[in-house]
Formats: structure tokens, C-alpha cells, sequence
């Protein structure tokens, strides 16, 4: 199914991979808050896997972000 179209129109967005579920909650969730790089890539978005410091996100490979959403230190994050 074309992505942009599921959340434009659905209730619930269930994210599938080789018939795992990876991801079922409303579109809004989903398109905010993709929980693995593959959803993320999947809605054409950038996964930088990392862990939540108290002024942005420590990338996995090195390198930091300043984030719009604080999140709690320690948390990890995409």
C-alpha cells in the first residue's frame, strides 16, 4: 500500500515486516513517532538511531542533534 495514503485515510496504521508486526497505532503516532528505522524509512523519513541527552540526541555513529521534542536523558531513540 501506498504509506502516505494509509495515513491520510486510516483510523489505525498497522506496520508489517516479513509478517511481523512492527507498529499499530493511530497515523498521528506513526508519522510522529516511527518505533524502527524501518518505518521511519518506510514514510520517507531519516532514522538516526541514538539516546536522548539533556540538550538533544547522541547519534549511535558519533555526533549530535539539537531536537524540537526534548525527550528524558538516557531515552533511546530514532
Amino acid at each position: 500500500h501506498d504509506p502516505v495514503e494509509a495515513v491520510s485515510l486510516a483510523d489505525r496504521v498497522l506496520v508489517l515486516d516479513d509478517g511481523r508486526v512492527l507498529q499499530d497505532e493511530p497515523p498521528a503516532e506513526v508519522t510522529r513517532h516511527p518505533r524502527s528505522p524501518w518505518v521511519a524509512r518506510m514514510l520517507g523519513r531519516n532514522a538516526w538511531p541514538g539516546t536522548a541527552t539533556a540538550d538533544g540526541l547522541q547519534l549511535a555513529g558519533g555526533g549530535r542533534l539539537v531536537v524540537a521534542e526534548p525527550l528524558a536523558p538516557g531515552t533511546e531513540a530514532l
